[in-house]
């Protein structure tokens, strides 16, 4: 499993965590690098899910901000990915519904979400209280469940070991 501190040391460099806390001064530093660590998981399982993005728009905020230092944005896809020319575009939904009219009250591709939740337990380990806040669908479903944060991982990584006896 990659830890937070992995996805920080290697893909954070010092000049973008000081424009992204420099942009964000209003909000508590740990929450900026937080959320740029839960941005890192989704863009690093980004090629197996194409679609609505599965975090909030705490997390979304950063990317915006990160895209914006486009060498950086461009770096960071390729080491990333690990090819040149790797990058990982952001489509918004207001650009989108020039060719999908119906884009923003379609049912979301839950299956797939659900899936983005497995790999994230998966690569990064279970949810933490701190985090699950940046995934709405993680946190709908621990807290719609009346089941505590440990039950929920629990719950994940049986469906996980299933998931890949299924698969296996």
């Amino acid at each position: 499993m990659i830890s937070n501190e992995t996805l920080h040391k290697k893909f954070i460099t010092p000049g973008i965590r000081h424009y992204l806390h420099k942009k964000l001064a209003h909000i508590n530093p740990v929450q900026v690098d937080q959320r740029s660590e839960e941005l890192l998981k989704f863009l690093a399982m980004s090629h197996h899910c194409s679609g609505d993005i599965p975090f909030n728009d705490e997390v979304d905020e950063i990317w915006h901000l990160w895209i914006m230092e486009t060498q950086e944005y461009f770096a960071l896809c390729q080491k990333l990915r690990g090819t040149p020319n790797s990058y990982i575009h952001h489509c918004s939904s207001d650009y989108m519904e020039y060719f999908n009219p119906n884009i923003k009250t379609q049912q979301p591709d839950t299956d797939r979400l659900f899936n983005i939740l497995l790999s994230y337990v998966h690569n990064y380990g279970p949810f933490e209280a701190d985090r699950i806040i940046y995934w709405p669908l993680a946190l709908d479903i621990q807290q719609n469940s009346h089941i505590s944060l440990d039950e929920f991982n629990q719950w994940l990584l049986q469906v996980l070991r299933e998931h890949s006896v299924l698969c296996g």
